[in-house]
């Protein structure tokens, strides 16, 4: 094992998923005991609750998960962070990841940093748009036990006009839009750019998330310069909050009522594919897209390791030293 030519490693930070359908329940748990994700002075009714949330969530959860045969996240995750490892490896900086909700957690990353013999930790979430909800709620996990290692940890910034995402994501698009032409739908084709809701409370207590998600948006519609209409929706909404919009279901309403017949849609906030893409996109959008008379639908697949991906948010990292 060779030493770190810095004092520097990189934890990359991820929410997690469950690996089997007996984890959804636990998965569920931990999630719903989050105060970033149920924001309310609940006290000590907060694992209670949390786990009656689970336990009435998790059967129409495995179902989902069961439809698209179980979620990728981890898998691409663990390729994301291994191709960072390699891309960095030059630099002498050791890559691990941390997951907040399922394991590796942030004591086992702090602990293979500890045997690095690293002293400093960078985070590098994998979250583009930054979000008290998802970026927040990792690094305040990491930083927790870094600090009980005495290890000292600076947060990598949020990154939602990277140019390895954005090109990419530009040029699939530009692809798909090429394509539906081709097939007759040039005047009829429009553009969907997605992103994971968030509700309106956050950002009223000033979650960047959303400004960060209208960044990208508009890098990806600069960069992509397709001639057809392009829009934005936010998807996944739980619970009776209010949550940001549009939704996703009413831009495809809208869009198919004013006479679009092919839609391309782009997942923005998800770096690898997983239920929100595999099923909210490719099952239940699709089929409110073809309900509402769209003939023709292609979703634009998660960046995942991407090679331009990664070696931008390698830059990014060197650009942290």
């Amino acid at each position: 094992m060779s030493a770190p030519t810095t004092d520097w490693g990189v934890v990359a930070l991820a929410m997690g998923s469950p690996a089997e359908p007996e984890d959804v329940e636990p998965f569920l748990e931990a999630l719903f005991a989050d105060p970033a994700i149920i924001r309310a002075p609940l006290g000590p009714l907060r694992r209670p609750l949390a786990r009656l949330l689970a336990h009435r969530r998790a059967p129409h959860a495995k179902q989902r998960y069961g439809l698209v045969g179980g979620s990728p996240l981890v898998p691409e995750t663990l390729k994301q962070v291994a191709a960072l490892a390699a891309a960095l490896e030059p630099d002498g900086l050791p890559v691990t990841l941390a997951m907040t909700y399922t394991q590796p957690n942030a004591a086992a990353a702090v602990s293979w940093m500890h045997k690095r013999g690293v002293r400093r930790l960078l985070a590098l979430p994998l979250f583009p748009q930054r979000s008290d909800t998802t970026t927040g709620a990792g690094l305040r996990d990491l930083r927790r036990v870094a600090a009980q290692g005495g290890l000292h940890t600076r947060e990598i910034p949020p990154y939602p006009r990277l140019p390895g995402l954005i090109e990419p994501l530009a040029d699939a698009l530009r692809r798909s839009v090429a394509n539906l032409a081709d097939d007759g739908l040039a005047d009829r084709t429009a553009v969907l750019l997605t992103a994971h809701g968030l509700p309106e409370r956050n950002v009223a207590a000033g979650d960047p998330y959303v400004d960060h998600v209208l960044e990208t948006a508009g890098a990806v519609r600069e960069a992509a310069g397709v001639p057809c209409p392009v829009h934005l929706g936010f998807q996944s909404r739980i619970g009776p909050v209010r949550w940001v919009g549009p939704q996703v279901e009413d831009q495809v309403d809208r869009l198919a009522h004013a006479g679009m017949r092919g839609l391309v849609v782009v997942p923005l906030t998800f770096v690898c594919e997983h239920l929100e893409t595999r099923y909210d996109l490719d099952l239940e959008l699709r089929a409110r897209a073809w309900a509402a008379g769209i003939t023709r639908y292609h979703r634009i697949g998660a960046i995942g390791a991407h090679p331009d991906f990664i070696a931008g948010l390698a830059a990014h990292v060197r650009a942290q030293l």
